[in-house]
């Protein structure tokens, strides 16, 4: 059985509305057999306009991200296969860009097995992801399996425009980045 998505809250932006987007990982999301692992973007829009005043037992269930040619927009998946490619997610602001931060902790990005990596996706202002990284940060380069995107972080000051990343690396040395 597959562990539960993973899911992390949007910082507040200006045009964020009622509910904050949500970024929500799936490591173990199929294309044909392969594995490959996904990542979206849950707009706080349409959660808002799902919501309903039925007790829990009544309310209906819609899908997490909506059909058709809005799902991929809101998609990026891995290209490979087990490389847990959205294992952890998280939205960060940049000034008045929006990125999807992308952990791939099986991935081998710095050309060491599973020394995992991070990839950032632009937000397009209407919301949906640039299907290619703006940049994407490798391991260790000469140790594998340190794991690095295995846990994204996000956060920031409250004077500051820009938020701050933290990525775990539960097995790295942090002598041979």
């Amino acid at each position: 059985r597959s562990p539960p998505p993973r899911i992390s809250r949007a910082p507040e932006t200006s045009s964020a509305g009622p509910l904050r987007d949500i970024a929500v990982g799936g490591p173990n999301y199929l294309v044909g057999e392969a594995a490959v692992g996904a990542a979206w973007i849950l707009l706080g829009s349409y959660v808002v306009s799902h919501l309903t005043d039925a007790s829990e037992a009544d309310a209906p269930v819609f899908p997490l991200i909506p059909q058709g040619e809005t799902a991929r927009t809101l998609q990026v998946h891995g290209l490979r296969h087990r490389e847990d490619f959205g294992r952890a997610v998280g939205l960060v602001r940049v000034g008045a860009e929006r990125l999807l931060a992308v952990g791939a902790p099986l991935g081998d990005y710095a050309g060491t097995g599973q020394s995992g990596g991070v990839l950032f996706y632009s937000v397009s202002a209407s919301g949906g992801l640039v299907p290619k990284p703006v940049a994407v940060f490798g391991g260790e380069t000469l140790r594998p399996g340190s794991l690095v995107g295995q846990t994204i972080a996000v956060g920031s000051a409250a004077v500051e425009e820009r938020d701050h990343v933290v990525v775990g690396a539960p097995n790295s040395s942090a002598l041979n980045i």
